[in-house]
């Protein structure tokens, strides 16, 4: 069974932790919510009040076959404040290139990659206006599907995102069927 761990902060895009959530877990994966902050209880940017399963400095990320990064301007600033966050820096940093971990991000989410170092050689993508960030790595599409790294653009875009996943976690026919089921548009 595949694992997804949703890294969550302060200020993170409620529609950009919710979506995936939901058709993550319709999926059949193995979901968790963990707070880069020192208690479970989460305010996201729009006012949504999550409470996390377990705390980023209490879990081994090692366990995980997915990594997601949610965008939200002051989500994004908390995930890369190094005193938040180390043990997700330094998790990325040394797994970047492994193939059975898959780095997922929207929005200003994909930020975090190339402000951490990784090479421009992934092509992601991000929120229009923060081009500038990813550098040689920005492609100009919704979703980007590249090596081990799956991205998106924003908001709207979550179902997309959720859907490229569960095609590459569990197949493109769940992916296809969660899609019917809630009257999505799913190539």
């Amino acid at each position: 069974m595949k694992r997804i761990c949703i890294i969550l902060a302060n200020g993170s895009e409620d529609m950009e932790v919710v979506i995936p959530y939901d058709l993550w877990n319709r999926a059949g994966l193995i979901v968790k919510l963990l707070s880069i902050h020192k208690k479970k209880n989460v305010s996201l940017a729009h006012g949504t009040k999550i409470i996390s399963h377990e705390l980023l400095a209490n879990e081994n990320l090692s366990k995980y076959n997915g990594i997601y990064i949610p965008g939200g301007l002051e989500g994004v600033k908390n995930i890369l404040n190094p005193q938040l966050a180390q043990k997700l820096h330094t998790h990325i940093k040394n797994n970047y290139q492994k193939q059975n971990i898959t780095f997922i991000s929207i929005c200003a989410g994909s930020t975090v990659f190339s402000e951490l170092g990784l090479p421009e050689t992934i092509k992601m993508t991000c929120y229009p206006g923060f081009e500038k960030h990813l550098g040689k790595s920005y492609v100009k599409k919704d979703v980007v599907v590249n090596k081990n790294f799956i991205t998106a653009t924003g908001p709207a875009k979550a179902f997309d995102l959720a859907l490229a996943v569960i095609k590459k976690f569990v197949s493109p026919n769940k992916a296809k069927e969660i899609a019917k089921n809630i009257l999505k548009d799913y190539k």
